[in-house]
């Protein structure tokens, strides 16, 4: 209470912007059930403040009045409450100013229904969606039963991209998704309006009588996915056989897949990257497709967060620090959640991936989205991310992540040398892993990585092209014309072919630019250089994977990105 009441007596002499800011971090930082035993000195703070403060700092220093539990400004409430919902209904009024009263609004009334209505009847048809969808976060704050049945009592006025989102509210609390199940068992509303990734969320709700009610539900209506994927899988298998269209699969791509996954320069990074997905054949694309629970990675399974003020979190774990856990949604929006304010967290053996993509399309868009995962193009990416070894913003050959043994790009966007397109794999800050760095007998890292990577390729190739010939302890270093690694081809067919890079040749060091005759300069990343290269395949046979292989020498060799030129007879 005493520190509080120095916080708020010293408001009055700041500035506005500043006061507000304080008062915007007190109060949304404050965990959930916080309280405090107020006092006549803290209550008078409030009070003093409150007459000499502007109103929208008035405004900032109810909520937090009524955040705290104190009851000093109780009187001063209703003519707030008043101006806040003047500005709200303001059209005239910018979207920040309305949503800042929105947001204040239910900070000051959480339990309170008629909130929740005011700011619902601030979306209109005129309004546009990014706004309507920031109000509807502002409602997702409340914490009133009844507000779920204001929410879904006006679904059906709201246009499809709206009333999406708008479900996603009503689904993000236990109370509010009765209200939505009750109004289906009325048939006042109809559970096809659900998304694929929706309907997972009720069927995989923490809370089990709601889970139960919902399969009971989804399964009357038609809307679960047939549970036998392998019988569903076989049904299917027939449009592998099938020639597509490519362009036509890249909009069925942007138009269902694109909100979750990357291909190219299309998409967010949810679930994997797809960027080279064509070394795969399509019955196996098929299979990740309609059964992606089959082989389900640790880091793409679903999983549900109840915190304490009954709010449900679902998507995929991205991240965890001591303090709290990071969860990305089904649209890729990142949602941190504070570990104190965790009460369950329920880990699913299901993926992120929803069962059921069969239902969003017809066969023909099926196979021709195959055939666009499935096409070589001109080039071929070979994305790194499951054979990546080290992080290159961190320290690669000392201890220590802020020297300059990093390579780091200004951003992680797909870069273009000589016409070749190479796709990097972000290391999202410091937390994933995006190089090959290969076994070197000195530093700290080096030693501790593999002597050999092995990507899959499936395809013959005219040319492959490396973004690498770079290294720690290489040219000029050490200047001996040494193998620092080798480009090992393994052909289908059971034969292997050799490309030794040389250090002092393809090959230097990464410190600063160097120049070595059998490579080039390509990107400068600070101080530090990343070189491009190319390997020439002696025969025209379909290549099973690529091996890096460390070479003898003392070297700790770097590749970041590997592009396929398929050869004439691969491609399409």
């Amino acid at each position: 209470a005493e520190s509080l009441q120095r916080i708020v007596a010293s408001l009055s002499q700041a500035d506005a912007r500043l006061a507000i800011s304080i008062l915007d971090g007190l109060t949304g930082g404050l965990p959930n059930d916080f309280s405090i035993d107020s006092n006549q000195s803290l209550d008078a703070a409030f009070v003093k403040t409150f007459q000499d403060v502007d109103a929208p700092v008035k405004v900032k220093l109810l909520r937090l009045a009524i955040r705290s539990g104190t009851d000093a400004l109780e009187s001063e409430a209703t003519k707030i409450v008043d101006s806040i919902v003047s500005v709200l209904a303001d059209e005239g009024a910018s979207p920040a100013e309305r949503l800042s009263a929105a947001q204040d609004l239910i900070g000051f009334q959480p339990n309170n229904a008629t909130a929740v209505e005011e700011v619902l009847d601030a979306i209109s048809p005129q309004t546009s969606p990014d706004f309507a969808v920031s109000l509807l976060d502002a409602v997702k704050r409340s914490e009133s039963v009844e507000g779920g049945e204001v929410l879904v009592d006006v679904l059906t006025r709201f246009a499809p991209s709206v009333k999406s989102s708008a479900i996603e509210v009503v689904l993000s609390k236990p109370a509010w998704a009765k209200v939505l199940l009750s109004a289906v068992e009325a048939k006042k509303f109809d559970l096809d309006e659900l998304s694929l990734e929706q309907k997972q969320a009720l069927r995989a709700f923490p809370d089990k009588e709601l889970r139960a009610q919902a399969e009971k539900l989804l399964a009357l209506g038609g809307g679960l996915p047939d549970a036998d994927r392998e019988k569903v899988l076989q049904s299917l298998m027939k449009v592998t056989r099938v020639t597509g269209d490519v362009d036509s699969g890249r909009a069925v791509f942007k138009k269902v897949c694109a909100n979750c996954h990357q291909h190219g320069d299309l998409g967010k990074k949810v679930g994997p990257n797809l960027t080279g997905m064509a070394v795969h054949p399509k019955a196996e694309l098929l299979t990740h497709i309609i059964d992606p629970s089959r082989n389900v990675e640790g880091n793409y399974r679903m999983y549900n967060v109840l915190t304490l003020d009954g709010t449900v979190v679902g998507g995929m774990l991205a991240g965890e620090s001591k303090t709290s856990i990071t969860i990305i949604d089904a649209q890729a929006k990142e949602i941190s959640v504070p570990r104190e304010d965790i009460g369950q967290l329920v880990a699913s053996r299901k993926s992120v991936m929803p069962e059921g993509f069969e239902k969003q399309i017809s066969e023909k868009e099926l196979a021709d989205l195959l055939e666009f995962l499935t096409d070589k193009g001109s080039y071929l990416p070979l994305p790194l991310g499951d054979v990546a070894t080290a992080v290159s913003t961190q320290g690669l050959f000392h201890t220590g992540d802020r020297g300059p043994d990093r390579l780091v790009f200004s951003d992680w966007e797909p870069k273009v040398f000589k016409g070749i397109p190479f796709f990097l794999t972000n290391p999202d800050v410091q937390s994933t892993r995006n190089i090959v760095l290969l076994y070197g007998p000195n530093g700290s890292l080096p030693p501790k990585m593999p002597k050999s990577v092995t990507l899959p390729v499936g395809t013959s190739a005219k040319a492959i092209h490396l973004l690498s010939g770079v290294g720690g302890w290489n040219h000029p270093f050490d200047s001996n014309q040494t193998v620092s690694m080798i480009v090992r081809l393994n052909y289908v067919d059971g034969q292997t072919e050799d490309h030794e890079l040389k250090n002092g040749v393809h090959f230097a060091d990464y410190i600063r630019r160097v120049d070595v005759p059998g490579s080039e300069f390509a990107f400068s990343l600070g101080d530090q250089q990343i070189r491009y290269l190319s390997v020439i395949p002696k025969r025209d046979a379909s290549i099973e994977t690529i091996e890096l292989v460390k070479g003898p020498d003392n070297s700790a060799p770097i590749v970041m990105a590997v592009t396929i030129e398929p050869s004439r007879s691969s491609k399409h």
